[in-house]
């Protein structure tokens, strides 16, 4: 069965290059180590304000972008990696593509839940944001642990 869903094999380098250009910043970010305000911009918001100021519904409003920006980098170079197309793809790579994201969305699910019982506060919202990525990280490593396994039984 073909799987349509896959990117070709190409955007996994892809992936893996916009993955570390967006790692550091990110991290960096994440630190208090990256500027503030870096990229200011006027931006539709269907959804503005909030915490410290107004809630706000449908209007323009001044942002820094580039916490969006790092995060729709991260998200897409995870989707890359993730799901790229093996140069060897087959039913066997697609089962082990299938229980690797099955047994990842298991485990980010029980860390969700961990996380809910024993971490309150403002530390609860970093780590259900780092869960959006979690549930990629866990499904790259089991998958690419899972294939080389297979690829060294199948040489045996």
């Amino acid at each position: 069965m073909k799987a349509d869903y896959l990117f070709p094999a190409v955007m996994k380098k892809v992936g893996y290059v916009m993955f570390i250009i967006f790692l550091v910043p990110s991290i960096l970010y994440l630190s208090g180590h990256f500027p503030s305000d870096f990229l200011n911009a006027k931006t539709f918001a269907v959804i503005g304000g909030g915490i410290f100021g107004k809630t706000t519904y449908f209007s323009v409003i001044t942002n820094d972008l580039s916490d969006e920006l790092l995060f729709i980098g991260l998200s897409l170079s995870l989707l890359f990696i993730s799901f790229s197309r093996e140069k060897d793809e087959d039913e066997c790579i697609s089962k082990i593509r299938m229980q690797s994201l099955v047994w990842a969305l298991k485990v980010n699910t029980l860390l969700i839940i961990l996380t809910t019982l024993f971490v309150y506060g403002e530390p609860y919202l970093s780590f259900m944001v780092s869960f959006i990525f979690t549930v990629y990280i866990l499904f790259i490593i089991k998958f690419n642990i899972a294939l080389h396994k297979f690829r060294a039984n199948d040489e045996k």
